[in-house]
């Protein structure tokens, strides 16, 4: 069973590697390989990862198909459908995913997906999960920022099924209409919890959090107590996994195998331990399906199940045969959840505890034996946290010894209770869920003290290929006793630790044009100096440049301090996301336009003349000058100017016309450069004909976001460099763009980042 989950897991890997599908018709192999699979054991390894890639291919081309057609992306088109989701109120906006049942626009021979994720601004009603409504929407293809570090959107809603993303439109106004009691009889439960629970706690902080640990619901969090579990490394903790799972079963179980012997009659018809199992089971299946059914909960449920089973049938349940038949059951389920890091670590804890107990003495006491497994969690689960996130809590050990039995023991049981008696006794169901609000403020207080120590976080960004290595080491240093040296195994940790990103050679440095939608935020490297010129925007109170772009990519190129944070100007698009970036890293040096904005880190203003040099590299301020009073923000954005033997590169920030006739008038000879970055975005009332002649760029880099309602960049400046023969590359089409200035030998564009990292299903540019 160990083999054949193995290699179903590699199968599905190895088709998620792809770039683009092989043919459905490569399915119809698993009619003959299947019984090839069952009936050869000694070929079993590899029937089962041609049988892993080929249902991982049919359950691609099931999600994948039939997606958004090009030709309706944003026509206003009529649809019916149901509210898939408990609805998130983000300002300014309410999310949630929709159904789509019928299109009544009169569209011949295009096609739109069975589900899309939709965002409803300004006075949305009261929206619930399982109503059926008739809407007016504007719909995308799935497209989120490509960049090195960042998070998949695109592969995420790949994952979910979600063929499209779009909004509601006011006009004409949307109607709710009639649906049935009876559907979606767990969707609606789910909903009417979430409400009890939001209308019972109020404003409380905690809200979103109980509502997690009751039906594995997220929408509801906080961004702080989110960013407060994954500092501590407790964000397990909101999975609906094993001790959840385990809660219910035994608790039914329990009272089942109580109330059942008080039965004579019910005994003779069937034991009172088989009753038990079978309606434990049932109680574990149904507050899976409550908890909407993740990887984890799947992961617990069917491990219990295995168990259970064997409970029934009198037979004894080897943990890592367990294990592997609810791997091969999630993979079944959905192979795409092998790209969750949540798959990952949800089986590796698993896997860990298993392991770690092998040869393990029984006699130890329950807190020593606690305290080991948390400890090998800890070690165990470093390097696959360190390789999602590039970044691993050094204190989640004592965190995980506080955190796990006061919400496993103490917070989870009475919302569980809680929630049983919402039906029955509000009032009395009100009071566990203010005293679990009360023992949560508790637990915060012990976590934010733990995150406030200097040594909480180990930042690291290995390199990929150091996973392997890290992984035997794992396996070799948690062997049980009796092990040949098994601190051999920190050996095989070393290359994780020490090697890090290459940096440029001295003299040369490299520039990354981030992918931030219609803004701006780029990162300069050379050798010893890393300078960030712009942030991108802040979209809402959740959601900024900063968080989604910026900060993932300098996590995944291993710096660890910005030496200069250049804010070009105070628009939103260019600084949205700065609060972030100075809130995550430390910064030496800030120049802006507009210092009054950042007066808590003394900000410099920038001005014409600034210059400085590090390892060969020479950074320069050419605009604004000190008697400059331009009256538009664009205007005096901090033009920045990037130089070495090996090229230059000139940065303009948002400045138009007039500033760039200045420029021209006063250091028409310092304006040469190799790369330009395109002055607002490509706007029309930048990139004049005599700029362009004094910079001479042979490469035009421009930042905008794909399909943006301002039709950046202007068809006439786009022609005004390719009648100069300059190559003009745009972040919505390609992603983040890397270009490499070496010492001597001039520069070298890399493919977009939507080409390099490609899967399957990465929209195309």
């Amino acid at each position: 069973m160990i083999i054949i989950a193995l290699g179903l897991l590699a199968g599905v890997m190895l088709l998620h590697q792809l770039a683009a599908l092989p043919p459905v018709a490569c399915v119809w192999l698993l009619v003959v390989l299947f019984p090839l699979l069952v009936g050869y054991k000694g070929l079993r390894f590899p029937l089962a990862i041609a049988c892993g890639f080929l249902w991982a291919l049919y359950q691609a081309h099931t999600a994948l198909y039939p997606g958004l057609d090009p030709a309706l992306e944003g026509d206003d088109l009529v649809v019916t459908g149901v509210i898939a989701s408990i609805p998130e109120l983000r300002e300014p906006a309410t999310r949630f995913l929709f159904d789509i049942e019928r299109m009544h626009t009169r569209v011949v021979g295009h096609s739109v997906p069975e589900r899309a994720r939709l965002s409803w601004y300004d006075n949305a009603p009261d929206l619930k999960l399982g109503q059926r409504w008739k809407l007016t929407v504007r719909l995308a293809r799935p497209r989120g920022f490509m960049n090195p570090g960042g998070f998949d959107y695109e592969g995420w809603l790949y994952s979910q099924s979600i063929g499209a993303t779009g909004y509601v439109r006011d006009e004409p106004r949307a109607h709710r209409l009639q649906s049935s009691f009876t559907e979606r009889p767990i969707g609606r439960l789910r909903q009417a919890i979430a409400d009890a629970i939001a209308r019972h706690l109020g404003d409380s902080a905690n809200t979103g959090v109980i509502t997690a640990l009751a039906i594995g619901d997220r929408g509801a969090m906080t961004p702080e107590r989110w960013q407060l579990l994954l500092d501590t490394g407790t964000s397990h903790l909101l999975a609906i996994s094993g001790m959840n799972i385990s809660l219910v079963a035994g608790m039914v179980y329990f009272l089942t195998l109580y109330m059942w012997r008080l039965c004579g009659w019910l005994c003779l018809q069937l034991p009172a331990a088989r009753a038990a199992v079978v309606t434990g089971l049932i109680a574990a299946f149904g507050y899976a399906l409550l908890a909407g059914f993740s990887i984890p909960t799947q992961r617990a449920v069917i491990m219990l199940t295995v168990v259970m089973g064997a409970l029934m049938l009198d037979r004894i349940s080897r943990p890592g045969h367990t294990l592997a038949v609810a791997l091969i059951a999630v993979l079944i389920w959905s192979s795409a959840a092998i790209l969750s890091a949540g798959f990952w670590l949800s089986f590796a804890a698993v896997g860990i505890i298993v392991y770690s107990l092998r040869g393990r003495s029984p006699s130890q006491s329950r807190w020593r034996q606690s305290g080991r497994l948390q400890g090998a969690l800890t070690i165990g689960l470093a390097p696959l946290t360190l390789f999602f996130f590039q970044r691993a809590p050094l204190i989640s050990f004592v965190a995980n010894l506080v955190a796990v039995p006061w919400i496993g023991l103490v917070i989870g049981p009475l919302i569980l209770i809680a929630v049983a008696l919402l039906p029955v006794a509000p009032g009395l169901a009100a009071s566990l869920l203010n005293v679990s609000d009360y023992g949560l403020d508790l637990l915060w207080r012990v976590l934010e003290l733990l995150a406030a120590l200097p040594f909480a976080q180990w930042h690291q960004a290995p390199v990929g290929w150091t996973l392997l290595p890290a992984t035997v080491g794992m396996v070799w240093l948690l062997a049980p006793h009796g092990w040949p040296a098994r601190w051999l195994g920190l050996l095989l940790l070393l290359p994780m630790a020490m090697v890090a990103p290459v940096r440029p050679a001295p003299g040369g440095y490299t520039i990354t044009l981030l992918d931030v939608g219609q803004g701006l935020a780029a990162v300069i490297e050379t050798r010893n100096h890393v300078l960030v010129y712009d942030t991108g925007p802040r979209f809402s109170d959740y959601f900024n440049a900063g968080d989604a772009a910026v900060i993932p990519y300098l996590r995944r190129r291993g710096i660890e301090r910005i030496d200069t944070l250049v804010i070009s100007h105070r628009d939103n698009d260019h600084s949205g996301g700065a609060a972030a970036v100075l809130a995550a890293f430390p910064v030496t040096k800030l120049l802006t336009s507009a210092p009054r904005r950042f007066d808590q880190m003394r900000a410099a203003r920038c001005r014409a003349g600034q210059r400085w040099r590090s390892d060969g590299v020479t950074f320069e301020i050419l605009h604004p000058s000190t008697v400059d009073t331009w009256p538009s923000t664009n205007n005096r954005s901090c033009v920045l100017r990037v130089v070495s033997a090996g090229g230059a590169v000139l940065l303009p920030g948002d400045i138009e016309a007039d500033a760039e006739r200045a420029l021209v008038r006063t250091h028409a000879a310092r304006l040469a450069s190799d790369v330009l970055v395109v002055p607002h975005h490509g706007s029309a009332t930048s990139s004049s004909a005599r700029f362009i002649e004094a910079v001479g760029p042979e490469l035009a880099l421009v930042s905008t976001a794909y399909r943006n309602q301002w039709g950046f960049p202007a068809q006439e400046v786009l022609a005004r460099y390719h009648r100069r023969s300059i190559a003009v590359e745009n972040t919505a089409t390609s992603g983040a763009l890397t270009v490499t200035v070496h010492p001597y030998a001039g520069i070298t564009l890399s493919d977009g980042y939507r080409q390099s990292a490609r899967s399957f299903w990465t929209a195309r540019p």
